[in-house]
């Protein structure tokens, strides 16, 4: 994703709406848990601490099996009975809340704006116009080197209805891939049962609160979005740790968008595209990666990010994305790069650590994944991904140009 507007949501987009479903997940179970408990604990920490226990002993022995980074069309085999199931029903009680492999929505849409914003039912979009009718441009670049060919879209986390349909350029260049490429795919269960162990690695047990570990004054910015935006932060915990504290307050402020929509997010809408053609779905990094990342990044990291991205106005975010929109869906491509670095280079170590480990390392480590999948597909690849992983002076487009790659814009 994008600095600019978007900058508590800088890469990992798929990562946001997994740790969201899991949030949601742990919502529902504290729910049941309390309705089914004649003496619920009134202590907020002890019932966060029973919670955690309860989803950890359920979710601790999840098969490895399930973590697959491949997901072609969907299966059609019944569902193991939750005897048979390792994790003691929770990977039905996900495909449940998800949507799971037989969904064509992933089920996260409706989750994300029942509990985290929104609230109201949108609309299925097909991402592609029919025929030669005139569409939006996106974000795609064709690259081409001794006969291979990927194409590289920029995607957005959250977005409107105004980003579809697509032109027919980028529904050829879809429909002549073999497979569809995303950092991680959001539809597999796999991934999502990978995010609720991260939920709970994201919470402190042992009585501590991010107002532990965090600069009074950071502290004091957080509580404050809090106070402004108490329906979309329902899910925000004290116990939460930094980084994960993080993705649920971008979350929240995403979320938070009048017209915006996770149901609309372009990653996920091709993904359901995919699957509808049956065409195979590959994760260049996986849900498990991405988050190890980011619960690795110290915590002055997250301070600093919190520091400068919570000073700005909520009508101020809300512009900033407003303006990315419509930069991603008429493929202005030099605005979007000047979006990709502005506010992270040279402006503080905190920053640029953020942005050489969340970008520069990430974008290398996609492109060498990107020509693996290239070398066994025989036919080109598309590949869609935050938009800041594409564009700018360490996007995907500069890396495949310096490996010789012939590149233009569609």
């Amino acid at each position: 994703m994008l600095q600019g507007g978007g900058g508590m949501i800088v890469g990992g987009e798929g990562v946001r709406r997994l740790l969201a479903a899991a949030l949601a997940l742990l919502v529902l179970l504290s729910v049941v848990g309390c309705a089914n408990s004649p003496a619920p604990p009134q202590d907020g920490k002890a019932t966060s601490q029973a919670l955690l226990e309860e989803l950890r002993s359920q979710a601790k022995d999840a098969s490895p099996s399930d973590r697959t980074k491949d997901s072609g069309s969907p299966k059609k085999e019944g569902r193991s009975s939750a005897s048979e199931d390792p994790t003691g029903g929770l990977s039905d009680l996900l495909s449940g809340l998800l949507g799971g492999e037989e969904s064509d929505s992933g089920g996260f849409s409706d989750l994300q704006d029942g509990l985290l914003g929104g609230g109201t039912k949108r609309e299925a979009v097909r991402p592609f116009v029919e025929g030669n009718a005139q569409g939006n441009r996106g974000l795609v670049f064709e690259a081409k080197k001794d006969g291979r060919t990927v194409y590289l879209m920029g995607t957005i986390h959250v977005a409107k209805r105004e980003m579809y349909p697509l032109s027919a350029d980028v529904r050829k260049a879809f429909e002549e891939s073999y497979a569809l490429a995303v950092e991680a795919d959001v539809s597999s269960l796999g991934e999502q049962l990978t995010a609720v162990r991260y939920t709970l690695d994201g919470m402190y047990t042992d009585g501590r609160t991010y107002r532990d570990v965090l600069p009074e004054d950071v502290v004091q910015k957080i509580e404050e979005f809090k106070s402004r935006n108490r329906g979309s932060t329902v899910l925000v915990q004290d116990s939460f740790k930094p980084w994960y504290l993080y993705m649920a307050i971008s979350q929240a402020r995403l979320s938070s968008l009048k017209d915006f929509s996770a149901a609309y997010g372009v990653d996920v809408v091709l993904i359901q595209e995919a699957k509808r053609r049956e065409k195979p779905v590959r994760s260049l990094e996986g849900a498990s990666a991405q988050m190890e990342l980011l619960s690795t990044l110290p915590d002055d990291v997250y301070a600093e990010i919190f520091r400068k991205e919570l000073s700005r106005d909520d009508s101020v975010y809300r512009q900033e994305m407003e303006y990315l929109h419509e930069f991603l869906r008429t493929g202005d491509a030099a605005a979007l790069a000047r979006s990709a670095v502005d506010g992270y280079r040279g402006k503080s170590q905190a920053l640029e650590t953020y942005y050489q480990k969340v970008i520069v390392e990430r974008n290398q480590a996609m492109a060498q994944s990107i020509e693996k999948l290239l070398q066994t597909g025989g036919r080109p690849l598309f590949v869609a991904v935050g938009a800041a992983h594409v564009v700018g002076p360490d996007g995907l487009v500069e890396i495949f140009r310096k490996k010789g790659y012939t590149v233009r814009q569609l």
